[in-house]
């Protein structure tokens, strides 16, 4: 076993931040979870649900627990499995969701998503907003990691859409036009 496997399997599930990510462009919110072992990737393993935009805080909050508690800690060889067919299913999540939406082109889907993440931590859930620095690639700029928050642990489901959508506010998108600071 090599050096690298061995400290990957030194983790436990006691050191495991359960995520979820939430994306949102001018047609739906879509919220998903994130699992994996060292590293985190989508787990297309899980349900990801969609919403209009003008769904409600409640089941907005509701569906980000539920997306948050679905974050798992994996073992490494299911999670080299994840990341080995991530690439095809992320295809296929956006061929589907093209589809469902009626899309034509990426670049109509993507152009802005804005994309955060939200972790369970021990002292509260962290909100973190990102930037889309390109079609379908977020990061965090100094703008969005100065408007990282937390809520409490013992936030209720409103409260925690409540929490989203202004997260969601504060991610920017360089096909957007910028933010007012």
């Amino acid at each position: 076993m090599s050096l690298k496997l061995r400290l990957l399997n030194m983790r436990t599930e006691k050191d495991w931040i359960k995520s979820a990510y939430v994306q949102m462009n001018g047609k739906f919110i879509n919220i998903g979870s994130f699992s994996g072992h060292g590293m985190i990737s989508v787990d297309f393993n899980m349900p990801d649900f969609f919403f209009d935009l003008k769904v409600q805080e409640n089941e907005l909050g509701e569906f980000l627990l539920k997306a948050i508690e679905n974050s798992r800690f994996l073992s490494v060889e299911d999670y080299a499995s994840l990341r080995e067919n991530g690439e095809e299913n992320y295809k296929d999540w956006i061929k589907n969701t093209m589809k469902y939406y009626g899309y034509k082109k990426k670049g109509d889907m993507f152009k802005p998503m804005f994309s955060c993440e939200i972790r369970k931590m021990s002292d509260g859930f962290l909100f973190d907003p990102s930037h889309q620095s390109t079609m379908n690639y977020w990061e965090g700029n100094e703008y969005t990691k100065a408007n990282k928050f937390k809520i409490p642990l013992t936030a209720t489901a409103p409260e925690m859409g409540a929490a989203l959508r202004r997260c969601l506010a504060l991610c920017t998108s360089k096909f957007d036009p910028p933010k007012d600071a």
